[in-house]
């Protein structure tokens, strides 16, 4: 029996002592949690209106078209459909400016705010305090424009490392390097950082 002059982990013992073993439950052996193999990225219990399975979404780098695409941001905010809204971090925002993005003030009057909590001091619509990321908008048609762009841009480049890499080649094979260097073949290759999307570079 517990006593106050008891020491804290005596009075514990004391007191599993008392109670005795409680049992849980158990993990049937089939289950799959009791396999080596890698685990499935669901996740799984019994909640009081039956079970509840959550599944892990695919990493947001792996998403096409994550960074500039519609966020969760309409879900605050009502703006028009022709808008495209994307956040933008402050510290962007320092390094690289606005980029032809538009901050959404409250006082626009084609923007309804639904919570109120994100309208910061200077008119912004702020998530995360008032350091934190902007809301910010473009005319959808701005937008595929700049997409466009980039896309030639990107095109452009990655011919311009095609034609070097072929280019290398050649030269290799002609002996410009040296009788003894020969290079059979060379490929460019298919993931680079020219694939990366920023319409707005």
């Amino acid at each position: 029996m517990p006593t106050p002059l008891m020491g804290r982990a005596d009075r514990l013992n004391a007191m599993a002592e008392k109670q005795g073993e409680t049992v849980l439950g158990t993990i049937p052996a089939d289950s799959p949690l009791l396999n080596n193999a890698p685990q499935s990225t669901a996740t799984q219990w019994s909640g009081p209106s039956g079970n509840i399975d959550l599944e892990e979404g695919p990493p947001p780098w792996e998403l096409e078209d994550t960074h500039f695409a519609d966020s969760d941001a309409r879900r605050y905010v009502e703006v028009p459909d022709n808008w495209v809204l994307y956040w933008i971090n402050p510290r962007m925002l320092e390094s690289a400016g606005w980029r032809e993005w538009k901050p959404v003030t409250a006082g626009h009057p084609r923007v309804k705010v639904k919570v109120a909590q994100m309208l910061a001091p200077d008119g912004n619509i702020r998530r995360g305090g008032e350091k934190g990321d902007i809301l910010t908008w473009m005319y959808r048609s701005w937008y595929d424009s700049l997409r466009r762009k980039h896309a030639e841009a990107t095109a452009r480049q990655t011919q311009a490392a095609v034609d070097k890499v072929t280019t290398l080649r050649d030269e290799f094979n002609r002996g410009s390097y040296g009788p003894y260097v020969h290079l059979d073949s060379a490929t460019h290759p298919t993931h680079t950082s020219a694939s990366i999307k920023n319409p707005t570079d």
